[in-house]
């Protein structure tokens, strides 16, 4: 709870030797109790008491805060933000950190990391992908990831609505990403094979995707030893983009965001929760719900703040043109085992384009 009464922070939803226990699961979720009505750990309730400095007159009251689990598995987000040269870090700070720009008494949860003003420019890549072992997202992005720059679009506002009051929880101000690859919402094919004069060599070495390994324990060994065969008699590798028998590589893998997304998405399962509530929420005028959107938030504010913080930006003749919004790595706010921030930093070879 921080000083001004706001709940911030973030469920552990299970056990982790960084934060300790988590919610309580029997045998990942398939033994139920009371037809599955009984709750265990997903609520707590408190009580708030209010009095003068004095301790005069004071007033108590009781809340219940209540946690629901979509189903048994543990969720991830994974984002991108820029490493900017010193003076453009510098300029960013200033800009961000002008009160006359970001009107404190518009903001919404100041205290809050999640919301009040962004420091960073962070931007959401995937919302809700099934937690893993680190390795199984390096192995995803082996192909169609490579550094890559962004290039700015326009400020915007939207709005998050509650699904159940249908009221204006907040509205968030933020810059619409570009990718240059997907000019006019064209999206490139995952992989693209570009013929080269002279052809392939048709007698190709292949390899399977078995992750069987020759077993290094003695108690293994057979009555064969020290010329023991292995488990599984085929050979593997940890690269697809690449022939061994090939110098000439034909198929490339395009670096676009949607190709990320899709890469991604093989890790797992996935969780449409997690996206933002500004995201999933159908915007005034409209019919249908915003959707993931490419952005970057600059703050979250009030109901009906919105567009005096925008019109602020926009007198204040910053130029985000001049930051270089470049991606050369995910964070990823979860993995297996760990229950904070991880680096996972794009390879740089010459099959993606």
């Amino acid at each position: 709870m921080s000083p001004d009464g706001e709940i911030i922070g973030r469920v552990n939803q299970f056990y982790s030797a960084a934060k300790g226990g988590g919610l309580i699961t029997i045998d990942q979720g398939t033994t139920t109790f009371d037809a599955n009505t009984a709750s265990f750990d997903r609520s707590y309730t408190f009580t708030v008491q209010a009095q003068d400095q004095f301790n005069y007159s004071a007033v108590t009251k009781t809340f219940t805060v209540k946690i629901s689990t979509p189903n048994t598995y543990s969720y991830s987000n994974i984002r991108v933000q820029p490493y900017l040269k010193a003076s453009q870090r510098s300029s960013w700070q200033a800009f961000i950190n002008d009160n006359n720009v970001f009107t404190p008494a518009n903001i919404y949860r100041t205290n809050d990391p999640s919301f009040g003003v962004q420091s960073t420019l962070s931007m959401v890549v995937y919302a809700g992908i099934q937690t893993q072992v680190a390795a199984a997202y390096v192995g995803a992005i082996g192909l169609n990831h490579k550094n890559k720059r962004f290039t700015w679009g326009g400020i915007n506002k939207a709005s998050a609505i509650d699904p159940i009051t249908r009221e204006v929880v907040y509205e968030v101000v933020y810059l619409e990403m570009l990718d240059p690859m997907e000019k006019d919402g064209k999206h490139l094919p995952i992989e693209v094979f570009l013929s080269k004069k002279g052809g392939v060599n048709s007698q190709l070495i292949t390899t399977d995707s078995s992750t069987n390994f020759w077993s290094r324990s003695l108690s293994d060994l057979g009555f064969d030893a020290p010329t023991n065969h292995r488990p599984d008699p085929i050979v593997t590798v940890d690269s697809t983009g690449y022939q061994t028998s090939n110098s000439q590589p034909g198929n490339y893998y395009p670096n676009s965001i949607t190709n990320w997304q899709t890469r991604l998405a093989g890790v797992g399962a996935s969780e449409r929760n997690y996206l933002p509530l500004w995201m999933r929420s159908i915007q005034p005028g409209s019919k249908s719900e915003l959707g993931f959107k490419l952005a970057v938030p600059l703050c979250y504010c009030k109901p009906g703040t919105a567009d005096t913080i925008l019109l602020n930006i926009k007198y204040s003749g910053f130029e985000f043109k001049n930051l270089d919004y470049t991606i050369d790595r995910y964070i990823i706010d979860s993995v297996t085992g760990t229950a904070s921030d991880k680096y996972l930093v794009f390879r740089n070879d010459r099959i993606t384009v």
